[in-house]
């Protein structure tokens, strides 16, 4: 009895123990996660308040230089971004309003900052009353000073907010010496890159196109990398969303059971993976079990036969993980699949082994001493096994089995020596309750660490007589080490996969983010002295321009329409950076009506030219309907722009299905070009006629091949010189 006792007490310690371990564990992620969450939402409060704060300075900035740019030159246009900052400046500080509601401090400032902007409108708008009226009474006000130094009392107070939003996060979060040193490393190098922007413009236009390029190449080649990784892992891969229907899954479990993606994806449920009765059993407890899953985050070792698209079935092991949103709604799950055929065989063939065993000891238990020949057979020919047969004076009568020799032991010794002579005292206080049991009439199978560190998988079989006396137990052991190092690689491979698709998902979001701040800086920081050039070229040309002789006269032409150009050529370059990241939403639209739409704006600045017309079948179409207006929007004014020329213009648009494919056209009567250059057509800055001949940036065609491309689709282009050309482009139909 005692040591029963401390058998027993050896093992509830070690359960206790391994409960400590997991609950332990369970609380550093917790809190781990807590404290990342805690301070992402930090920065993210502070990232809004910082980007508001800039709007804001940035529109009564812009305010302040149109009403400048109208002081001067008088025209009207320079009063655009007075007029258009109205709405979204309200916006800005109604935002800043729920930003810091919470802090009586920054509530004070919003309304100190409100009181300002509005101050700020009232002074500008008596400038520009004042100007309409004379330019000297303008410029006397502006000479005062007074909308600089409202203006300088918005800087201070955004700065205020944006310091106070600054320390209040480093009070509350502390950030790694490695994190500041990036941080710091990072603004040097984007402070640098603003440098060599001033001062090479077009240069760093092209190499920052080029670097993005190369980046985009770095990144994409990394995802496919990771795809290939995730798709082509030894065990399979799914997630569910909300509903349980199946978003994400890999090629692994793909060719497993036998469907493509299109089949599954947002179209099939877990439960339609599972074979009728694993259906109906995951479908009765559903409710409860889920809700288990919910709480703990994680489910493993869940046993189901899945059924493959020919209808056949295998078995397979699942272990799921919860991902939660901040509120702690699920929003889908990361699961891994074992295909546990090879392993059901096993274990089948283990049972079947067990079963054949059981019953030749049965068979020959009353003739135990004339059978030990068949027990010396059965066990020389199952490897990595072994048979013991002990007596009730625990004298081992029987020990046959290649694994008894690689644990260490000697058979021949063994045979009518005690158990406890031959093994460890340790070993002995566990083997002997098992024998109590099993002369008592039990079975036990339980698995265990050889002395050899295997692990192994022993059944213990009582063994009795006609009188149904137990008069032996006989011990089988087979060795699983190869199954549970399989196991083990299988999840190590498991974790490897998942560190390298977030790794992958950091430095994707680090390029975005570099992105998105270069293209602000050039919308923000090039667009004002356009405008100031643009302002005193005008000036220039109202107040002086009969005073300039001819060569004057057109180099002033000259500056307006090329600092108009580089306007537009700065917002095409930025409308092809972020074309890119947009993400597509596609649905089912008329492409008639929208191309014929998009002609009929066009048509109305062409004022008294002949054009005809035509419009053959235009399918409808399933895709971005925003973008694909911009498509529209460049084919069709580029035919109108090089048919120009023509006495009559012809325009025909169309479309005709090939494959899975429908294709659209648009065919003019104009220039045409040479189709040795037809390469070129899609390029960035690529133009196979001068400026002098036609207008235009360089740059339509290309974000036309960006927006196809991303679509699925291809462009392509025919035509001959002074006899027009084509311009194509396809898109799936579903």
């Amino acid at each position: 009895m005692d040591i029963k006792f401390y058998f027993e007490k050896r093992v509830v310690a070690g359960f206790l123990l391994t409960v400590v371990v997991l609950l332990t564990l369970g609380l550093f992620s917790y809190l781990s996660t807590q404290r990342l969450i805690h301070s992402w939402s930090l920065l993210t409060h502070q990232r809004n308040v910082l980007t508001n704060t800039d709007l804001i300075v940035k529109h009564v900035v812009d305010m302040e230089t149109g009403q400048r740019g109208y002081v001067i030159t008088g025209n009207e246009e320079f009063l655009e971004p007075f007029y258009h900052s109205t709405i979204p400046l309200a916006g800005y500080i109604h935002q800043l309003d729920s930003l810091t509601a919470h802090d009586t401090v920054q509530s004070k400032r919003v309304d100190t900052l409100r009181s300002l902007i509005s101050l700020q409108k009232q002074w500008t708008t008596q400038v520009i009353e004042a100007r309409r009226e004379s330019f000297e009474k303008a410029s006397t006000l502006v000479i005062e000073g007074t909308g600089k130094l409202i203006t300088d009392k918005i800087r201070q107070c955004a700065k205020r907010l944006q310091d106070w939003e600054r320390i209040a996060f480093d009070r509350n979060n502390t950030i790694t010496s490695k994190s500041i040193q990036e941080f710091q490393y990072s603004f040097l190098g984007f402070a640098a890159g603003i440098l060599i922007i001033i001062l090479y413009l077009f240069y760093l236009i092209n190499a920052s196109l080029k670097a993005r390029l190369q980046a985009e190449a770095i990144v994409q080649a990394s995802a496919a990398e990771t795809h290939d990784l995730y798709n082509n892992a030894p065990c399979g891969y799914f997630s569910v969303d909300r509903s349980i229907a199946i978003s994400a899954i890999n090629q692994t479990l793909l060719n497993w059971i036998g469907y493509t993606e299109k089949e599954v994806i947002g179209k099939m449920k877990f439960e339609d993976l599972l074979a009728p009765q694993s259906r109906i059993d995951f479908l009765r407890t559903f409710e409860q079990d889920f809700e288990k899953y919910r709480t703990l985050g994680y489910v493993n070792d869940l046993q189901f036969d899945f059924i493959r698209k020919d209808k056949t079935i295998f078995p397979v092991s699942i272990n799921s993980t919860a991902l939660f949103n901040e509120k702690g709604d699920f929003v889908r799950s990361r699961s891994t699949v074992f295909n546990n055929t090879e392993r059901k065989r096993i274990e089948n063939n283990i049972l079947l082994l067990n079963q054949e065993l059981e019953s030749k000891v049965e068979e020959r238990t009353r003739k135990l001493a004339e059978s030990q020949k068949i027990y010396k057979s059965i066990a020389s020919n199952i490897p990595g096994s072994s048979i013991t047969i002990i007596d009730r004076e625990e004298r081992y009568l029987l020990a046959e089995g290649d694994l008894l020799e690689q644990m260490g032991f000697n058979k021949a010794s063994m045979v009518n020596a005690k158990v406890i002579d031959v093994i460890s005292e340790t070993r002995y206080n566990i083997i002997r309750p098992l024998l109590q049991r099993a002369f008592a009439g039990g079975t036990i199978i339980q698995e265990l660490k050889s002395q050899s560190g295997r692990d192994v998988v022993m059944r213990v079989v009582p063994l009795k007589d006609e009188e149904e006396y137990y008069f032996a137990v006989m011990i089988v052991l087979i060795d699983i080490s190869e199954v549970k190092k399989v196991q083990l690689e299988l999840a190590e491979l498991n974790s490897s996969l998942e560190k390298n698709v977030i790794q992958r998902t950091a430095q994707l979001n680090e390029l975005n983010q570099e992105l998105e701040a270069f293209t602000y800086s050039v919308s923000h920081d090039l667009r004002a002295p356009l405008r100031i050039i643009s302002g005193y070229s005008q000036l220039l040309k109202e107040d002086y321009y009969d005073k300039l002789d001819s060569e004057g006269q057109q180099l002033t032409d000259r500056i307006i329409k090329n600092a108009t150009r580089m306007g537009q050529l700065i917002d095409d370059l930025l409308n092809f950076s972020k074309l890119g990241r947009v993400e597509l939403v596609r649905r089912p639209f008329n492409m008639d009506d929208l191309a014929k739409e998009v002609l009929q704006e066009l048509l109305l600045q062409e004022g008294e030219r002949t054009i005809n017309v035509t419009y053959t079948s235009i399918s409808p179409a399933f895709a971005d309907a925003s973008l694909l207006r911009q498509v529209w929007i460049n084919l069709l004014s580029n035919a109108l722009k090089y048919s120009r020329r023509k006495e009559v213009t012809v325009i025909e648009i169309g479309s005709f299905s090939e494959g899975e494919m429908i294709c659209y056209y648009v065919r003019d009567n104009g220039a045409g070009f040479d189709m040795t250059y037809a390469d070129k057509l899609f390029r960035v800055f690529q133009r196979l006629h001068t400026i002098a001949e036609f207008e235009g940036t360089g740059v339509g065609l290309a974000l036309v091949y960006t927006i196809i491309k991303r679509h699925g689709g291809r462009v392509w282009a025919e035509g001959k010189p002074d006899e027009g050309a084509t311009f194509y482009f396809s898109l799936p139909a579903k």
